[in-house]
Order: structure tokens, then sequence, then C-alpha cells
């Protein structure tokens, strides 16, 4: 088997997360406390900072369960006591988090809904992508942490910062090592094996009214390799809405308050192809 070192584990990491180009997010400076003893700048960015935690957090309970590797589960409770020390400093200072009272999975902005999706979808895919995604998530996580370390935090907010900023860079180290043992052991791709597209126009995640009907897809849509996507509503949503296709047409309507979850599938139509993925995620309220 080939090894892969030095300069040529970092090239294969650059490629392979540079798959994962995800949308620009706005400030989160809406959440701002009034109250807040930090000005209005440094409390956006460690709003950021617990918006890109949870992401983080719930990215990998998912793959937790669905692959056979501990990286995910340990990092994932590393995660939720970073969680823990940003929510006290935050209260602390008296700065709105923005994650308070979200589910696993569920965000009050659409921007970070959709790279939350986004990640979920594509590293389901294999351990492989599922590892991209992690090298992903942490390297947004690190971004917000370096802004915030260079701005003028109190004694006590620039240590938490400080921390959270070397867990990070210990999480993507141990991402990029498990993106490197899984390329090395994965067979070697063909053309063939890039993954399917389809151009998918369904309506973006965030929140709707109890009672709206969204649209999924006004026609059929199938990938480049010819197999037709359908979309199905997660099984822990399935009290919430319901997906329905008539004369063509693919909608989604949300039957009660909760938040539903929808994913566009199309299997590989042969070894040589990868499935297709795509996920929305709905907060129906009344």
């Amino acid at each position: 088997m080939t090894q892969i070192t030095g300069r040529a584990r970092r090239v294969v990491i650059a490629v392979a997360v540079s798959a994962l180009a995800l949308p620009a997010l706005g400030s989160t400076a809406a959440w701002a406390a009034t109250g807040s003893t930090l000005a209005s700048d440094a409390s956006a960015a460690l709003q950021s900072i617990a918006i890109d935690e949870k992401t983080a957090h719930d990215t990998y309970r998912v793959f937790a369960a669905r692959y056979d590797d501990s990286e995910f589960s340990t990092i994932a409770v590393s995660e939720e006591r970073h969680r823990e020390t940003l929510r006290t400093m935050l209260a602390k200072h008296a700065v709105v988090d923005p994650t308070a009272g979200d589910p696993a999975g569920v965000f009050d902005d659409a921007p970070y809904q959709s790279r939350y999706d986004e990640l979920v979808a594509r590293g389901s895919v294999s351990l492989t992508n599922a590892a991209e995604a992690g090298v992903r998530a942490e390297r947004l996580l690190i971004a917000s942490l370096s802004r915030a370390a260079g701005m003028d935090l109190p004694r006590d907010a620039t240590n938490v910062v400080a921390n959270l900023l070397e867990g990070s860079r210990h999480h993507l180290a141990a991402y990029e090592g498990l993106l490197s043992r899984a390329v090395m052991s994965a067979p070697q791709p063909t053309p063939a094996q890039i993954a399917q597209t389809a151009r998918v126009r369904a309506q973006k995640s965030g929140r709707y009214q109890v009672g709206t009907r969204l649209m999924l897809a006004r026609q059929p849509v199938t990938t480049d390799a010819g197999v037709t996507v359908r979309w199905r509503v997660l099984e822990q949503s399935q009290e919430a809405c319901r997906v329905r296709t008539r004369d063509g047409r693919t909608t989604v309507i949300l039957r009660k308050p909760g938040t539903c979850r929808v994913v566009g599938y199309a299997p590989a139509p042969s070894p040589e192809h990868l499935e297709f993925r795509v996920m929305r995620t709905y907060r129906a309220y009344e």
C-alpha cells in the first residue's frame, strides 16, 4: 500500500476538503444582548463560536452513530465540554447564546442550518467524506476562534478562547489523520467514481409556519448519471411533516410544530458511482 506522508498528505487533505466548499455566513450581531458588558463586535464573535461549536458537535454525533470510528464520538464529547465552558462565559457577560434551546441539528439562522445540512449530507456518503467534513468543521471553528483571539476581550474570555483554539487544533490534527488513513485504505477511485450531481432547487432550510407547503422539486430531477432523486422524511420527523409527489411535483407539508428533516436521495447506479444525497431541515412553528 502506498504511504502518504509530508507534503503529499497535506495535498491530499487540501484537495479532499476543497470539495466541501460551503456558503459564507452572516453576522450573529442580531443576538447580542443589550445588557452585555462586551462590545457588540466581541459579542457577535463569541456567538459565532457558539454556533460553530454546536455545528461541530451535532455533526460528529451523526457520524459517530453511522461509522465505527472512535474519533467522532470522542471529539463530540470534547465539543460538548467546550460548549458548556462557552455557555458559562457567555452568561457571565450577558451575551445571548444563539444556540439555547435548539435541538441537535437545528439552527435558527438559515445559512447556518444549510451549512450543517451540507456537512452531514456530504459526510454521510463515506468515512472519507465524513473525515473531510470533520476537517472542514474544525477549520471553520478555528477561523472563528482566531478572529475572537485578536479582539480586546476580558481576561476570562481571552483564556476561554485560547483554550478552545488549542482544543480545535488538536481535533483538526485528529481528523486530518483520519482522512489520511481513510484515503490510504480506500480503493483508488476512477473518474467514474466522481460523486453524482443534480440541480436541486428545494426550498432552503429555515423556520416556517405550520401548514406551509414547501417545494422540493417542480418536476422529476435526475442526477448526471441518470438516476432519479427521490425525497423522503427521516423517521424522527414523520410526525412533523409529510412529503407528497403529484404530477411530477414534490412538496413537503409542515403538519405540526417541530423539526422536519427531509433527504433527497439517488442510489449509485453501479459500483463505479457514488450515491447522491442532499438534506433540508425545516423548523415548523405555530
